[in-house]
């Protein structure tokens, strides 16, 4: 009898945890994440279509990777891919992060962009979470004011809530240091990108230490780094800076940046990012058919784009192989961080002393 109820009690916590990195309001396993905007070359910030999905995912697989972060909405071909590869979707929704925060029109528009994305995808298995917005602008938080900006995040996050009641949906904004005097504890998840050489408030106090005043900050709630990386540009600061970076220092310098949040405390985290992308930061000019190797935000990926714009090819860089190593190395019980596993021993424990004192009272025979 006892053998029986555990084994009803593992295929509970089994069916429970099964395929899923966040479920019933908290996060099962370390995300274990990488952005992921495929814009090849000749293709601006809201253009897709000429990247391989299906290798990206089939790497990304082999890599560990469980979830991709976006930035909006995008097409549902790579949600379909992600569905069969079983990797998790933070699906971004875009917020003009220069608009006015207390204008009632604008929030108009945004709620408008919110109810298009959640009414295509909130049904979609892979979603695990909404992110909204990445990194509002200083100056247009200065002009709203600070308590005005977290009014607006919340109105949005309370809009988008009543619109996905899904407890195995998350909601998040990506929030930067230069804003992380705002109060994000009324998101599901405190989400912040964060890279060691900017600002100086990181770069003096250092990654470790900076990440590890986050978390006091917000000590009840998970805590994911939507952002962390190295640029790889020819020219550049060097010397793990901004650009300038040999592929062999971003490789180390991921993993010892990983090492450092998960010693932190946090969900996981997010590399940034998959793939270099040429069009960067000029969305709409001819930039994008060019990798231009004095603009480090060209050089991120993992995944290097090289050739010209007729002839280009993909490579793994070094760096994905240290993301490979250090996503398959970063184990967690998964059963016991899964929300309602305590629950689940404890009735298991009630079950089991019913039976025994049933059984000494010889109401239960054998």
């Amino acid at each position: 009898m006892i053998i029986v109820m555990l084994t009803v009690l593992v295929s509970l916590i089994e069916s429970a945890v099964a395929g899923e990195v966040y479920a019933n309001g908290g996060f099962t396993e370390i995300v274990k994440g990488v952005a992921y905007s495929p814009h090849m070359p000749g293709e601006g910030c809201l253009e897709f279509g000429t990247a391989n999905y299906a290798q990206d995912f089939e790497w990304m697989q082999d890599a560990n990777i469980n979830i991709i972060r976006t930035y909006d909405w995008v097409p549902e071909g790579i949600l379909d891919n992600a569905t069969q590869y079983n990797i998790k979707v933070i699906e971004g929704i875009w917020i003009p992060t220069g608009g006015n925060f207390s204008d009632a029109s604008f929030k108009d528009s945004c709620k408008t962009h919110i109810t298009e994305v959640l009414n295509r995808d909130r049904d979609k298995c892979c979603i695990i979470g909404w992110c909204l917005g990445n990194e509002l602008h200083v100056d247009a938080v200065d002009r709203a004011g600070k308590e005005e900006t977290e009014r607006f995040l919340k109105e949005l996050y309370e809009y988008t809530r009543s619109r996905d009641p899904n407890p195995n949906h998350f909601i998040t904004h990506a929030n930067w240091p230069p804003l992380d005097d705002l109060d994000m504890s009324f998101f599901d998840v405190v989400g912040f990108n964060v890279y060691s050489y900017w600002p100086a408030k990181v770069s003096y106090k250092g990654y470790s230490d900076y990440v590890r005043s986050l978390k006091a900050k917000y000590p009840d709630q998970p805590l994911l780094i939507t952002e962390f990386g190295y640029s790889t540009s020819p020219i550049g600061e060097g010397n793990f800076g901004y650009g300038g970076n040999s592929e062999e220092m971003q490789a180390t310098s991921l993993a010892e940046r990983w090492n450092d949040l998960i010693a932190a405390g946090c969900a996981g985290g997010i590399v940034f990012e998959w793939n270099d992308e040429w069009w960067k930061n000029d969305c709409f000019s001819d930039d994008k058919n060019t990798h231009d190797s004095d603009n480090p935000e060209e050089w991120f990926g993992i995944i290097a784009v090289e050739g010209d714009l007729s002839n280009y090819s993909m490579r793994k860089k070094p760096a994905y192989y240290a993301v490979q190593k250090m996503f398959w190395s970063e184990k967690r019980n998964s059963a016991r961080s899964t929300p309602g596993f305590g629950i689940l021993i404890g009735v298991f424990g009630l079950i089991i002393v019913t039976y025994l004192m049933r059984k000494r009272g010889g109401d239960i025979n054998g």
